[in-house]
C-alpha cells in the first residue's frame, strides 16, 4: 500500500465505509443542497436541486455549520489510515472544511477541471504563502466502478516529476503559475492518464502535488457521482511546506 501511494501519489482503499455510513453521507449532502441559504462554488443552485446535468462544488465549513462531514470522516477512521501514509511523528491534523463534489450526467468536463491541476496555489490571506496541504482524502458515497462515469483521472508519479521541478527553481516557484500549463501545472513529463475506480465506500488518496483532473459522466453506472474530499496536513505543515513540495515523500513513511 505505501509502495504504491509513494510511487504513484495516489491510492484507493475498498470497503471503508459501511453501508450505513454512505447512506449517512448521501443523506447530509442531500439536506445541505436543499437547505435555506445554500450556496455553491461551481454550478447553479437550481440546476443542482433540479438535477440537471453538471459539475457541481460546495463546501462544508465544520466551525460555522453542523459538523456532519467531520463526524462522517472521523467514524470511518479517516485520519486513522492517512496516518499509515505520513511519518509518526507528523500525523495528519483534522480537517477544517469538506468539499462536496456532485457531478450528475450529461456532463463533459470543461475548464480548469478537464485540464491536468493541482489544488492550489491559493494564497494564505495576508501573506505571500500558498495554502498547500499533505493529502487529500475522498470519500466516495456512489459507485466508480466503471470510467466514463464522471471518474476522477490523475497521473501516476507527477508529484515526484513536480518536486524536481520545485526543487530546481525553488519552492515559490508554486506560485509562478504564468510558467505552467493552463489548469494550472507545470511544464513537465506527465506520463499516461489513469482513470481511477473502484466501489462506494472506498477511500481516495492523493499527493498534493499529484496532477489529476474531473472525468466526464457520459456512462450509464448511475444518476450521479458524489465524493467528499478533505484536505489534510501533516502536523507542522505550516512551517516546513517549502521541504514537503521540493522534497515530495518528505512528510510520507518511507520505511
Amino acid at each position: 500500500m505505501k509502495a504504491f501511494f509513494l510511487t504513484n501519489g495516489y491510492l484507493t482503499i475498498p470497503n471503508v465505509l459501511s453501508p450505513a455510513q454512505v447512506a449517512r453521507g448521501r443523506r447530509a449532502i442531500a439536506e445541505m443542497a436543499e437547505s435555506e441559504g445554500f450556496t455553491l462554488q461551481k454550478g447553479d443552485v437550481e440546476a443542482l436541486r433540479e438535477g440537471r446535468g453538471g459539475y457541481y462544488i460546495w463546501h462544508q465549513l465544520f466551525r460555522k455549520e453542523p459538523p456532519t462531514l467531520l463526524d462522517l470522516y472521523t467514524e470511518a477512521g479517516i485520519g486513522e489510515l492517512a496516518d499509515q501514509l505520513l511519518r509518526a511523528d507528523v500525523p495528519s491534523t483534522q480537517p477544517r472544511v469538506a468539499q462536496v463534489v456532485l457531478t450528475i450526467p450529461p456532463y463533459t468536463s470543461s475548464g480548469p477541471q478537464e485540464v491536468p491541476h493541482f489544488d492550489g496555489p491559493m494564497l494564505i490571506p495576508g501573506t505571500w504563502e500558498p495554502s498547500s496541504f499533505s493529502l487529500l482524502a475522498g470519500i466516495w458515497l456512489t459507485p466508480h466502478e466503471v470510467p466514463g462515469n464522471g471518474n476522477l483521472r490523475v497521473w501516476p508519479g507527477t508529484h515526484l516529476r513536480f518536486g524536481e521541478y520545485l526543487s530546481e527553481r525553488g519552492a515559490d516557484a508554486i506560485g509562478d503559475t504564468d510558467e505552467m500549463h493552463d489548469g494550472p501545472y507545470p511544464k513537465i513529463e506527465m506520463g499516461d492518464r489513469v482513470t481511477v475506480t473502484g466501489t462506494a465506500g472506498s477511500v481516495y488518496f492523493a499527493h498534493y502535488l499529484l496532477a489529476h483532473s474531473a472525468g466526464d459522466f457520459t456512462g450509464s453506472g448511475g444518476s450521479r457521482r458524489e465524493t467528499v474530499y478533505y484536505r489534510l496536513n501533516a502536523t507542522d505543515h505550516h512551517v516546513n511546506w517549502r521541504q514537503s513540495v521540493t522534497d515530495p515523500l518528505f512528510e510520507f513513511d518511507q520505511v
